[in-house]
């Protein structure tokens, strides 16, 4: 027997001691600042709890509402919008990979680049990597 688990497509982007996540099926938007700061003068993601807290409590309140007794499943687009002079290292590309999964993501993909996307370039890249 086949379970089907329908998961809610955000893309997220990181920025120095912020995170921006919109669902890309109802265009729902939070940014949030971090209170407890997960970048240094180096790195985005140099703190991984802080980060950790700040993405469940963004992805907590982009959830679908009918998620009361069961875990929602996110496919997360990971995308770090700073600090890439000379692109994302391995340890940055695991680091936020990692960072998607702890929080919910059943697919999690992180791109290099940091023009933003647009909500359908998002779901159409999304799309492109489920088939």
């Amino acid at each position: 027997m086949s379970i089907f688990i329908k998961t809610t497509p955000i893309y997220v982007r990181l920025f120095s001691d912020r995170i921006e996540a919109v669902r890309l099926d109802t265009g729902v938007s939070i940014t949030r600042a971090a209170i407890e700061k997960h970048s240094n003068s180096r790195l985005v993601l140099a703190y991984f709890d802080p980060a950790v807290n700040l993405l469940r409590s963004i992805l907590h309140d982009l959830r679908p509402p009918k998620y009361k007794f069961y875990p929602p499943s996110f496919q997360l687009l990971m995308q770090q919008m700073e600090k890439m002079e000379g692109g994302l290292s391995q340890v940055e590309k695991i680091a936020m990979g990692n960072l998607g999964e702890v929080c919910g993501g059943i697919r999690v993909t992180v791109i290099e680049h940091s023009r933003p996307l647009s909500i359908d370039e998002a779901i159409e890249l999304l799309n492109s990597i489920a088939k």
